[in-house]
């Protein structure tokens, strides 16, 4: 079986009529913009706290703690994906510019 994990769960409709693929996806991002934390989803809210720089952080703050539970999330949610397939191929999208 291949597996491949998408960001955008809309794509998979186009890929999931192909019975030789399996497509997961683990959510759907939206970015921070100018919102405030406490209004994002919780999957783009773990999305932004795995990004943080870690080294950057104060290990005593509640920063490097959320930054440490999206690790542990997102691993547990990989590891039990991934136990049974054979064949991965994962892709990170590169971090957006602003114009």
């Amino acid at each position: 079986m291949h597996s491949r994990i998408f960001r955008d769960p809309e794509k998979n409709k186009l890929i999931d009529s192909d019975p030789e693929e399996n497509i997961i996806a683990l959510g759907t991002y939206y970015s921070k913009r100018d919102r405030q934390y406490k209004d994002m989803d919780k999957f783009s809210s773990l999305i932004l706290d795995i990004k943080k720089d870690e080294a950057k952080l104060d290990t005593k703050s509640i920063e490097y703690y959320y930054h440490k539970e999206a690790i542990k999330y997102f691993t547990n949610r990989l590891r039990s994906i991934l136990s049974d397939i054979k064949i991965v191929a994962l892709l990170a999208l590169a971090k957006t510019q602003k114009e």
